[in-house]
């Protein structure tokens, strides 16, 4: 009977002790849970008074949300008795095994904040990257979006992205438009000059500042090549280098001919 009773008691007494660590864990989780929250609104509203990118803001704000919450868990393990040390040796080879096993992505995922953090482009711009020619309609973590000039969706994984060549073709507001054409030599190469620079100046998308420039570059055996450079605003590139062109050929048809 007394054996029965001193095993009741230690029973009792175990039940103590784990119902107390279980009231300390789940405190531990509430706090944490409550705290990582709270740190998450925080933060974010932190990263855009910054005028932090958004994607990149929501992200580091998950980060800190899931990071507080992991601490939590770790401690409220160690409140219940699990050796935390074996836990994180645990989670540190479960994250190498993912980590080798999504290389590429997280290459990817690497990829996509330093585009974020550094904008080499924007949502909007017209670039050319991987062979691909477009404009941004989306810049994700893991990938970026393309539409073309004929209108098809391409999507580029970052990596390819940030490890190549990005030519902005948007990033200024001014740009030059550059067309060379041949004087023939029935044109003498002043009159041709002067017909060119003419034609140059009258277009409309033409910016006064700098000025149009006309330079004579080769001479061959038949005629004179001459290359036309205008600068003009850059979402006016399109329809002043097909300009550039119809004005060009008009100013030395009309040019006086030689005897």
């Amino acid at each position: 009977m007394f054996e029965s009773l001193e095993v009741s008691e230690a029973a009792l007494g175990l039940a103590r002790v784990w119902a107390i660590r279980a009231l300390w864990a789940a405190v531990i989780m509430l706090v944490g849970w409550l705290l990582a929250g709270w740190l998450s609104v925080r933060a974010g509203r932190g990263l855009d008074r910054a005028h932090l990118e958004p994607t990149l803001g929501r992200f580091l704000a998950g980060l800190v949300r899931w990071t507080v919450l992991l601490i939590a868990t770790v401690t409220a393990l160690g409140a219940l008795g699990v050796h935390t040390t074996s836990f994180a040796a645990l989670i540190g080879a479960a994250g190498l095994a993912v980590a080798l096993g999504f290389q590429g992505t997280l290459s990817s995922f690497a990829a996509g904040v330093l585009l974020i953090v550094f904008r080499p482009f924007r949502v909007g711009d017209t670039i050319r990257v991987g062979g691909q020619l477009g404009r941004v309609d989306a810049i994700d973590l893991f990938t970026t979006a393309l539409d073309t000039t004929d209108n098809r969706r391409v999507v580029v994984p970052n990596h390819m992205v940030f490890g190549q060549t990005i030519e902005n073709l948007t990033f200024h507001a001014r740009r030059v438009v550059e067309l060379t054409v041949p004087a023939p030599n029935a044109v003498d190469v002043e009159d041709a000059r002067r017909a060119l620079e003419e034609a140059a100046r009258s277009l409309s998308e033409a910016l006064q500042e700098p000025p149009p420039e006309v330079q004579a570059v080769e001479l061959q055996a038949a005629q004179v090549m001459f290359r036309l450079r205008v600068w003009v605003q850059t979402e006016r590139v399109g329809p002043a280098s097909d300009a550039l062109v119809r004005a060009a050929r008009r100013a030395l048809d009309a040019a006086p001919k030689r005897a």
